[in-house]
């Protein structure tokens, strides 16, 4: 984290990534690192990237 300030306050930009890989239903847990990552979003102007996917679970899926 101190690097990623350190580059911020030199002018340097960063994007965020979260999302979620769907396992069961979506719960009120799942909201913690949501609404931290917007916090970030909306405190540094930052982009930030929300993926929902299956892919890793498929790929990493014991068959």
């Amino acid at each position: 984290m101190n690097r990623l300030l350190d580059d911020y306050e030199k002018g340097k930009q960063f994007f965020l990534y979260t999302g979620r890989g769907p396992s069961g239903h979506t719960h009120i847990g799942h909201l913690v690192p949501w609404v931290f990552a917007k916090w970030l979003q909306d405190k540094f102007g930052a982009k930030m990237y929300f993926q929902l996917t299956d892919d890793e679970k498929f790929w990493t899926k014991k068959t």
